[in-house]
Formats: structure tokens, C-alpha cells, sequence
């Protein structure tokens, strides 16, 4: 019996953009899928859309940054939590009850553009650091 390969699913239209997409991450529990690019969108997508192929796969943009979004972290505790850096000098957190209706807030703000971004495992504090070579220390 010969064996056919399962084609992978393919997100559609992702960061439409010069650069296309910067990070993807699983949200903690892996219902959703959260991407960014230089577009300065952060996209959350539905796995079960994006496993089942559908056509019009349920995608919600986060428009908070101004520019560039150069790093993603999610908390790996908290299932709708997470933070993004970006080259507009800003640090943004991200909370969901459900996943769906995101709130948004602004941690803090660099004099040069965040390249990276990590939290720790409770989701307490967030480290940051900038292309001009500082690192900040963030308690939520």
C-alpha cells in the first residue's frame, strides 16, 4: 500500500510586506498562533483554522506599534499573554481572557529601537534589550 505525504498547511497572507514575517510563536496553549513582521502588525491566528486549511482562516491584527516589530515573547503560564518589541523604541504587553478581544499597554520606552524581548516563566518580568546595547529589567 503505498503511503500519500499530507500536504502542511500554509498561512495565508501573512505580513504582506518587503521583509514578509519576523517571528511566529504558540501562544501557551497552543490554540493560537501569534506572528509579526515590518509590516508593524502582530497577527493572532487560529490553529484549528490553520490545521483544518480552511479558506478564510480567523486572523486578528494588533496595530500598537508604529514601525517594525522585531521580537515576540509569550508567557509560557499565562495562555493569553504576551509581549513584543519593536523599532519604535516601545516594549507593548498584550492580555486576553479569551484570546479574541486583546487589551494592550505600554511597559516602557527605549531611546533606540528594542531588538529583543523575553519574560520569565510566571510572566512577572520582562527583560528588554536595545540596539544600543542596554537591557532593561520590567516588573509587570
Amino acid at each position: 500500500k503505498k503511503k500519500t505525504k499530507k500536504t502542511d498547511p500554509v498561512f495565508k497572507f501573512g505580513h504582506i510586506d518587503a521583509n514578509g514575517n519576523g517571528e511566529i510563536r504558540f501562544l501557551s496553549n497552543d490554540e493560537k498562533v501569534i506572528s509579526c513582521g515590518s509590516d508593524s502588525l502582530i497577527k493572532v491566528w487560529d490553529m484549528k483554522d490553520i490545521i483544518e486549511d480552511v479558506e478564510d482562516i480567523k486572523v486578528i491584527d494588533l496595530e500598537e506599534h508604529a514601525s517594525e516589530v522585531t521580537s515576540l515573547m509569550n508567557c509560557v503560564t499565562i495562555p493569553y499573554l504576551f509581549v513584543s518589541a519593536g523599532n519604535d523604541h516601545t516594549v507593548m504587553e498584550y492580555n486576553s481572557g479569551d484570546g479574541n478581544e486583546w487589551t494592550s499597554e505600554l511597559l516602557t520606552r527605549f531611546s533606540n529601537p528594542v531588538t529583543a524581548i523575553t519574560m520569565t516563566k510566571s510572566g512577572t518580568v520582562v527583560y528588554a534589550g536595545s540596539s544600543d546595547g542596554s537591557i532593561r529589567v520590567i516588573s509587570r
